[in-house]
C-alpha cells in the first residue's frame, strides 16, 4: 500500500520529552474506540512501526524487506508518495511482526546501507487519544527536542523540511528567516485536503551549502514558534 507524505503529516507529530522522551520516537496518534484489530503483537505495548528515509529513489519491497532480514518479519510497507504526482520521496514506513524487530530495526539507525544510501530509522509510537479528543496525562505539554544528531546529509541536498510552523505565516517571512543562508528557489507548504495549512512545508535553495546553513536554525524561533528543521 502507498501513503502520501500529506497523510504521513495527519498523525506525525513533536516528540514528546515531558517524561523525558527520546528525541527518536515519532508519535502516532490513535483512539480509543473499544474495537480489536488486526494489528500485529506488539508486545509490553511496544510499537511495530518505523520510519525508514534516505531510501533510494529506485527501491522496491523486495530490497527493503531483504535489507531487514536479520531484524525480523515485515508485515507491511507503506510508500510516502506525492499526492499529484505520485512522485516517491525516498520515504517509508515498515510494520514489523513484533516490537523487538522494530527496535533491532532503529538500532541500525545510520549504519544500515541500501544502495549506497545509509538509512534514518525512528521508531513510530502511538499516542493513546480518548475519544473527546483529550490527549493522556502530560502528553499535551510538548516541547521542541534539544537540535538532534544530524543524520547524513542526502547526496546533492538542496530541500528542508519545515514544521511546528505558525498557521498565519507567510512567504516573506520564511524569505526573512534564512535571508542569510543563501537563495531560496521555492517554498512549498503543504495543506490538508480542505485546503487548510498543515504547519508545515518545504524550502529548496539554489544550491546545497545553503541547506548546511539552514539545518543549523532548528529550533529558533519563526513567527514566535521554534521551527522543526532536517534534510528533505
Amino acid at each position: 500500500p502507498s501513503v502520501t507524505l500529506l497523510d504521513m503529516f495527519n498523525f506525525v507529530s513533536d516528540v514528546d520529552t515531558s517524561a523525558g522522551g527520546d528525541a527518536s520516537v515519532v508519535t502516532e496518534t490513535s483512539r480509543k474506540d473499544g474495537e480489536q484489530d488486526n494489528k500485529p503483537d506488539t508486545g509490553n505495548d511496544g510499537s511495530t512501526r518505523c520510519f525508514v528515509g534516505n531510501l533510494p529513489l529506485k527501491v522496491d519491497e523486495s530490497m527493503l524487506r531483504n535489507a531487514f532480514k536479520d531484524c525480523g518479519e515485515i508485515v507491511d510497507v507503506e510508500w510516502l508518495t506525492d499526492k499529484q504526482t505520485g512522485r516517491f520521496y525516498g520515504s517509508s514506513f515498515v510494520t514489523f511482526c513484533d516490537s523487538a524487530s522494530a527496535q533491532r530495526a532503529y538500532s541500525c539507525n545510520d549504519t544500515l546501507s541500501l544502495h549506497g544510501r545509509k538509512l534514518k530509522i525512528n521508531i513510530v509510537a502511538k499516542k493513546i487519544v480518548s475519544k473527546n479528543g483529550s490527549s493522556d496525562a502530560g502528553s499535551q505539554h510538548r516541547r521542541m527536542p534539544p537540535p538532534p544528531k544530524l543524520h547524513d546529509k542526502p547526496e546533492n541536498c538542496n530541500t528542508i523540511f519545515m514544521g511546528n510552523l505558525a498557521f498565519d505565516i507567510t512567504e516573506d517571512a520564511i524569505h526573512n528567516f534564512f535571508s542569510r543562508c543563501g537563495s531560496i528557489h521555492e517554498i512549498r507548504f503543504l495543506h490538508h485536503s480542505d485546503g487548510s495549512f498543515k504547519g508545515c512545508g518545504f524550502v529548496e535553495f539554489d544550491d546545497t551549502l545553503a541547506v548546511d546553513k539552514a539545518i543549523k536554525l532548528h529550533a529558533k524561533i519563526l513567527a514566535n514558534r521554534p521551527v522543526r528543521i532536517d534534510f528533505a
